[in-house]
């Protein structure tokens, strides 16, 4: 960027720059919150690291960001949290790292300051994130996350289909009980957001129905589901190209859109487009989706140790909002309510992770309506 600017400055920019390396995230500057009019957001971001130890096929956060894990320091971690409470913001936090725990030592000595910080200013914030499956084997790990209060975890399961998980080179997902993986990780009262693919060369014809089944079965309220694109520098750019499959330059968004797959599949472009339609359209009707939150919920046990959050003016207001849209102005209200007072009469203290689901539900399905050009909720 210096280079950048300097050249601007005289006149003599050039077309491209590129960096000689990954910058050091110990010289990031903190967010302009300032510039932010913080009531539109649902979460406020922050960044802890940067890359994976990973290396899926599909995936091009090791060309972006890198294999190891670059981090902040724990003090700017905390200067941005003092940060975002100034503001006056009270709501959820977002660990939008491309693996939080990619580096799991380091991860646990964040989550030790983290966890100070909160009790320090009476536990203000709920933080969600992202990371891998491996999480589940770690209880120490997991016991920390739920005294931080992190309240749910986006995690790329992308498929049940063991040969599929091969062929993308998942190996931290394979060789594992995925339904088991995820029931570990919601008894630590953490739900498991669920990242699916469908479009692998070795999906069956029948990936949709095993997708919903897992899907149902694991009870991940919130299922990201997408077709399956290439992106340039990864190595299943590489491995199509060199097969003549890739048609062109990925959209940028692999769900939602029907023309992510920017490769020749092996199945039927119209049947993986017409299938993957249909799970969306079966996986977020009103039924459906209440009913995983409910099986999510089913599976809680969160640890003794873990202190319970006290309510705060925004959650009331958040609660109001949400009986209003859900139990009244939308339609499928039915399923709402019974769900609703399920968790009332039988488990109480798990109503505010019972609302922050059916919100996140709630988006799903009106994402899901947009891209179906249907009302989900209208059926059942």
């Amino acid at each position: 960027m210096p280079r950048l600017v300097a050249d601007l400055q005289n006149g003599c920019a050039k077309p491209v720059y590129k960096a000689d390396g990954f910058p050091r995230l110990t010289e990031t500057p903190p967010p302009r919150l300032d510039l932010l009019d913080i009531k539109a957001y649902l979460a406020m971001p922050i960044q802890s690291t940067r890359g994976c130890p990973f290396q899926c096929e599909f995936c091009d956060v090791l060309f972006l960001n890198g294999l190891k894990p670059r981090h902040k320091s724990l003090e700017q971690i905390l200067a941005e949290l003092d940060n975002i409470l100034s503001f006056g913001w009270g709501g959820m936090v977002f660990f939008v790292d491309d693996n939080f725990i990619g580096n799991k030592n380091l991860a646990k000595k964040f989550l030790h300051g983290i966890i100070a910080w909160q009790q320090k200013h009476g536990q203000p914030f709920t933080f969600i994130t992202q990371a891998s499956i491996n999480l589940a084997d770690d209880a120490e790990l997991l016991g920390l996350m739920a005294t931080a209060q992190f309240k749910s975890v986006f995690i790329g399961i992308e498929t049940p289909a063991a040969a599929s998980l091969a062929e993308c080179s998942k190996k931290q997902n394979m060789g594992r009980d995925l339904l088991r993986s995820v029931e570990t990780i919601h008894s630590f009262g953490i739900s498991v957001m669920g990242g699916f693919i469908i479009g692998f060369d070795a999906d069956p014809p029948e990936i949709f129905n095993l997708q919903r089944q897992f899907i149902e079965n694991a009870g991940i309220a919130v299922a990201m589901i997408g077709l399956l694109s290439a992106p340039p520098h990864t190595p299943l750019w590489k491995r199509l190209e060199k097969e003549g499959r890739i048609l062109g330059l990925p959209s940028g968004n692999n769900t939602m859109d029907e023309n992510a797959l920017n490769f020749i599949p092996k199945l039927d472009k119209d049947f993986l487009v017409k299938g993957y339609k249909d799970l969306l359209r079966e996986i977020y009707t009103p039924t459906a989706s209440f009913g995983r939150i409910k099986k999510c919920l089913k599976n809680y046990k969160t640890p003794d140790f873990v202190t319970k959050r006290p309510v705060k003016m925004y959650d009331v207001k958040a609660m109001f909002l949400l009986l209003w849209t859900l139990g009244i102005s939308t339609k499928g209200r039915l399923a709402f309510w019974s769900l609703f007072f399920h968790i009332l009469f039988k488990r109480l203290a798990e109503l505010p992770e019972m609302l922050h689901l059916a919100a996140m539900v709630h988006h799903c399905q009106i994402v899901t309506a947009d891209f179906l050009r249907s009302d989900v909720t209208c059926s059942k």
